[in-house]
């Protein structure tokens, strides 16, 4: 958010000849709606009430007195406006001092204002924001007594810092450190509020600057029986950054300005702790003393000063920026999306500083055109509708939204809002295993991998799967708990293959272990075949491994006819691939022969095929499955003619990441159908980044 006002109130004590005042605490207000908020507005006088008691200062006025009259005179939040009404309910309390308040959301924070009036003078002695937290209710109830016990004790009136946005300027996805930022932003409050100042954030103090517009426009009637405020703040924002080449050094941006004068920029390097902290201070004490020398400002200073920061952030020329141009590789769909949330929470941050600003600076100058249209387009790319719509309703009243030029940009903020909304977390292999490495109690994307592991072809995935989706079941997610109920509930359209690979290989040795004299004996044949393949390795067609959809391998097709070669007599054809680098399991495929309509009636006693690599000897194929076609429908609709498909496993034991293999087929027959197939790599990683064999 930007750096923002300060307030200073006319002050004048009673003139009551006792010390102690007499004090009527009334209502605090909530937002409309607000149901949490009501409640808090309700307690919150009779806490006070409890607080104030103990101070000697005050002779508190009985709160059901107060809330009679209040009732009686039939005031609402802008009860305290007009001075004839503030008398009047003074001298029906008896009263010197009348304290009244509300609570005002901006920016993701709650703040509670407290005005404390002199019911004689109508003037307002003193204003206090102080943050409201659900949780820790009784720190502000403590600050509005601390603020009160003090209040009106200074005759020119307590100042107001106004806070601007303290900025992160590391990367955003550099290596992780501590925000310095929330830090400094924090020891600077607690500085200036020990010290007496109020602080306040611009999207906070809406209310005073409506009451001040008001006035200015004469819309009440009698302007001058207004309570009145005088304008006198400082605006104080910065931003900080680690430095690469000086670990544990800090560098710290700060730009101090009070209205009607200039910015005054330091740029502070010290060690990342006590040191930093005292030069941050010191800084803030020589420039306040500087800026107290300033005159006052013109009746448009404030404004214009306005104005200024909000084309600042809108055009994003704010001196204090995150450093956007490194960050880590994207490695997987989550490392992008996550950088796009990353984008959108700094754009929003930006956006409602800016949006903040331009609406401060129209209560200021209702006449500011530039700052009605700059409001109007920021609203235009808010996530509420509601403020979409005033943002049209603003550019409606300086510009014709029908011209195709406004309409087109109109138009091209609307498409932009839609594709932020279409996007979704991603829930890809890749993405949900980084998902629960991060958060291994996201019970999201927990369910997203249940449901991806039921689907899985293996007993042992399934079962994986299963009790995920339990564990969501019984999580804290209502949400992702019934969408788990349902995904146990449906069931399984094929049942699940045994995981027979693994259990093979586990009784046996390594081959990576097996020296070459301990493999089958070759024969002098299949040693010249072996040896012919690999000269003529090129002679096998390339492929890939593929998917067709987001969970099935892709069948693909090797033109048998096209593809022939011979060796000794027999017709041979194949396959040549590379195994992936991250290879987890064994190779998985299956075959078919693709029969059409006239190869319906064709048979083979000939037909055999195996697996060598591209150089040397290794442990080749052992079992196989044959698969009814007729039992698996993605299969029968693709594969009409044929009846039966080979399913078949090789250990991971057997094979070396990254390296290529060829699957050769070997045939007497002349018209040999074509060869369908598909490749899989036989793991929960190789089924999500390269599916499944389709027989499901």
């Amino acid at each position: 958010m930007l750096a923002l006002w300060l307030l200073s109130c006319v002050s004048g004590l009673p003139g009551a000849e006792s010390n102690t005042l007499r004090l009527a605490v009334g209502p605090f207000f909530a937002p409309v709606g607000n149901d949490s908020l009501h409640q808090a507005s309700q307690v919150l006088p009779e806490l006070v009430v409890a607080e104030l008691s103990r101070l000697p200062r005050y002779q508190l006025v009985e709160r059901e007195k107060v809330q009679a009259v209040w009732n009686e005179m039939n005031l609402g939040a802008s009860g305290l406006v007009e001075r004839d009404t503030v008398a009047r309910l003074g001298r029906v309390l008896a009263c010197d001092w009348l304290v009244s308040g509300a609570f005002v959301q901006a920016g993701g924070r709650t703040h509670v204002w407290t005005k404390v009036i002199d019911v004689r003078t109508g003037v307002v002695l003193d204003l206090n924001a102080a943050p409201y937290e659900p949780g820790a209710f009784t720190n502000t109830v403590a600050g509005i007594a601390a603020f009160l016990a003090r209040a009106g004790a200074e005759p020119k009136g307590r100042q107001f810092i106004a806070m601007g946005p303290f900025v992160d300027m590391n990367p955003p996805f550099g290596a992780p450190r501590e925000d310095w930022s929330r830090r400094i932003a924090a020891l600077i409050e607690k500085h200036f509020l020990e010290a007496g100042f109020g602080v306040v954030e611009m999207a906070a103090v809406g209310p005073i600057f409506e009451e001040r517009r008001l006035e200015a426009a004469g819309l009440t009637g009698q302007p001058d029986g207004r309570v009145k405020l005088q304008p006198a703040f400082w605006l104080v924002d910065g931003g900080c950054e680690w430095v690469e080449t000086a670990p544990g050094q800090l560098s710290v941006g700060l730009r101090i300005q009070k209205v009607g004068g200039p910015a005054q920029m330091f740029r502070l390097t010290e060690a990342a702790g006590e040191e930093m902290e005292q030069a941050v201070i010191a800084t803030l004490v020589r420039a306040f003393t500087n800026t107290n020398l300033v005159a006052q400002p013109t009746p448009n200073a404030e404004a214009d000063l306005l104005a200024a920061r909000g084309m600042e952030l809108a055009s994003l020329r704010s001196p204090f920026r995150p450093n956007i141009s490194t960050g880590a590789p994207l490695r997987t769909q989550y490392d992008s999306y996550k950088r796009y949330q990353e984008d959108d929470k700094r754009r929003l941050e930006n956006r409602n500083a800016t949006i903040a600003t331009f609406e401060r600076t129209l209560l200021r100058d209702p006449k500011n055109l530039e700052a009605k249209s700059m409001l109007g387009r920021a609203l235009l790319s808010d996530p509420e509708p509601a403020r979409r719509e005033r943002g049209r309703e603003l550019l409606g009243e300086i510009m014709d939204l029908k011209d195709p030029k406004n309409a087109a940009y109109i138009q091209m903020i609307a498409d932009n809002i839609k594709r932020r909304e279409a996007r979704r977390r991603p829930d890809d292999w890749e993405s949900l295993n980084q998902i629960l490495a991060e958060n291994p109690n996201d019970l999201e994307a927990k369910c997203s991998m249940g449901a991806a592991l039921l689907s899985l072809p293996r007993a042992s995935d399934r079962e994986r799967g299963t009790k995920m989706l339990a564990e969501v079941v019984a999580g804290d997610r209502p949400d992702q708990a019934e969408r788990a109920r349902r995904l146990l509930a449906e069931p399984e359209k094929h049942p699940a293959f045994p995981d027979v690979a693994t259990a093979t290989v586990a009784a046996r040795p390594s081959a990576n272990s097996i020296p070459v004299a301990a493999l089958e004996p070759e024969d002098d044949f299949e040693r010249g075949r072996r040896e012919f393949f690999q000269k003529q390795f090129s002679k096998f067609v390339p492929v890939q491994f593929g998917m067709d959809g987001p969970r099935l391998a892709k069948m693909q097709r090797v033109s048998v006819r096209v593809n022939r070669f011979d060796y000794q007599g027999q017709h041979y054809c194949g396959i040549r691939f590379t195994t992936p680098a991250w290879t987890d399991g064994g190779l998985k495929w299956m075959h078919i022969l693709a029969k059409t309509e006239a190869q319906k009636d064709f048979g083979t006693t000939t037909f055999q095929w195996d697996i060598i690599s591209k150089s040397g000897r290794m442990q080749g194929f052992e079992t196989y499955y044959n698969l009814d076609v007729g039992s698996y429908e993605q299969l029968k609709r693709q594969f009409p003619h044929t009846h039966t498909a080979i399913m078949q496993s090789l250990p991971k034991e057997y094979l070396k990441p990254g390296q290529e293999y060829a699957i050769w087929f070997g045939f007497k027959e002349d018209d040999l159908p074509d060869i369908a197939f598909a490749l899989t790599i036989e793991s929960s990683n190789g089924y999500f980044v390269l599916g499944a064999l389709p027989i499901e």
